[in-house]
């Protein structure tokens, strides 16, 4: 009975963290992104 709890709460778990780390990765590129647009734009000259 042990074994089948510890197995579907570490299932939950791992769904869990998947879930947690995927907002900040999101929300990473997303501010990269800004940022490697505005450094292009920054470089590029004004006429392109």
């Amino acid at each position: 009975m042990q074994g089948i709890l510890n197995k579907n709460s570490s299932q939950a778990t791992e769904k869990k963290k998947i879930e947690i780390m995927g907002m900040p990765l999101l929300a990473f590129l997303g501010v990269a992104t800004v940022i490697l647009g505005a450094a292009v734009r920054g470089y590029l000259p004004s006429g392109i």
